[in-house]
């Protein structure tokens, strides 16, 4: 039986983004390893490995992890090896380099890379890890069209692909009708006149919710009230509460934690916002888009490749806050303009499932067939 393993730091990676995948393997009699921080708990996967993957990439826990990696790729023999994101897939190739195992067809999909192609010493630091260890990928994909530039530049793979991310679920995004929009603002103590903001994704230094809530702060509350929501857990939560307390932005600030049914804050939610110093094809945009929402996006790769300024949504400097801000009151106040970005917040059919699947699973065939 062929097996195929695969690899990302958290398992939740795994279950909300490529179920999908693991079905198709599944389908086609494939036996299916993950390892990931975390264990995914799935009908699909036969074993599931739990590892520690620290965001600090050079950390000893890191370098047991490839160990221990390693230790289980000379064991198992798989056939078809498949990393995500920056973290894993630098774990995961720097253990098959040192497991000395050469038949895995080894795939590796950027969710997006942690640096740019700059001098700064992050930048070199992460490019000369992805470069030593690109001679171990045989098929590379990107999802935004600075990190495709950059693959290439530096050849970062033997094959480089261009991808519309990994596919969203149309169906786990259905329509409310106003009597069940109005269960779910009862239910979390919002307004009918409210206006809500929504910022989805995990609380981190790179996803930057602490501008959010300054912005917030200078709102002012007497021209229409406000409600944000966060929706997420991770390592700067308490910080960010912490903050909307000293700010005095508390009652208007809901942090829900992590949140599976997702779409219930999508569709009482008047507007997204996502402040990010870098992505890599975000799915809270994606997903915001789907149920036609107007969003305030950070000008950056990922965001970029989704919005266009003033048409489906407004894009701000991170270096400049009073832009967020600008564009929150924009959104609060006028309320043509806002009709006018709604009108246009769509999703294309590129970026759903039933068109990305196919892509995907061909490039993964055409090497181990």
């Amino acid at each position: 039986m062929k097996k195929v393993l695969f690899c990302a730091s958290r398992a939740s990676h795994i279950v909300y983004f490529h179920r999908s995948y693991l079905e198709y393997y599944k389908q086609m009699g494939w036996e299916i390893h993950i390892v990931t921080e975390g264990i995914v708990d799935l009908p699909e996967v036969d074993r599931s490995i739990d590892l520690s993957f620290s965001k600090r990439h050079f950390s000893g826990s890191n370098l047991k992890t490839i160990l221990k990696l390693a230790a289980l790729i000379r064991k198992e023999k798989y056939q078809l090896i498949s990393s995500h994101a920056t973290l894993a897939g630098l774990i995961c190739r720097g253990a098959i380099m040192l497991s000395g195992y050469r038949k895995a067809t080894v795939v590796h999909t950027s969710h997006g890379y942690l640096f740019e192609d700059n001098q700064s010493l992050k930048s070199k630091l992460y490019l000369a890890c992805e470069k030593l260890t690109s001679g171990r990928v045989d098929e590379l994909m990107v999802m935004n069209q600075e990190d495709y530039k950059i693959a290439n530049r530096y050849h970062l793979g033997r094959q480089i692909h261009f991808i519309d991310g990994m596919g969203i679920e149309q169906t786990h995004f259905p329509t409310y009708s106003e009597e069940e929009k109005s269960k779910v603002r009862d239910s979390l103590k919002i307004a009918k006149e409210d206006f809500v903001f929504l910022c989805v994704g995990e609380f981190s230094k790179r996803k930057n919710q602490t501008i959010i809530l300054d912005a917030l702060a200078q709102i002012d509350p007497a021209q229409r009230p406000v409600k944000l929501l966060f929706a997420g857990d991770g390592n700067q939560l308490e910080a960010c509460k912490q903050q909307a307390k000293k700010l005095g932005i508390e009652k208007n600030v809901l942090f829900l934690g992590r949140i599976d049914q997702i779409n219930s804050l999508y569709q009482i939610a008047d507007a997204a916002i996502s402040a990010s110093f870098s992505e890599g094809l975000p799915f809270n945009i994606m997903e915001a888009l789907l149920c036609h929402l107007p969003i305030i996006a950070s000008e950056v790769k990922g965001h970029v490749d989704l919005l266009e300024n003033g048409v489906n949504g407004l894009l701000f400097s991170v270096q400049q806050p009073r832009q967020l801000v600008s564009a929150m009151n924009l959104l609060l106040n006028d309320s043509h303009l806002y009709n006018q970005i709604k009108q246009h917040a769509y999703l294309p059919e590129r970026y759903l499932i039933d068109q990305v699947k196919p892509v995907v699973l061909n490039y993964y065939q055409q090497l181990i067939t």
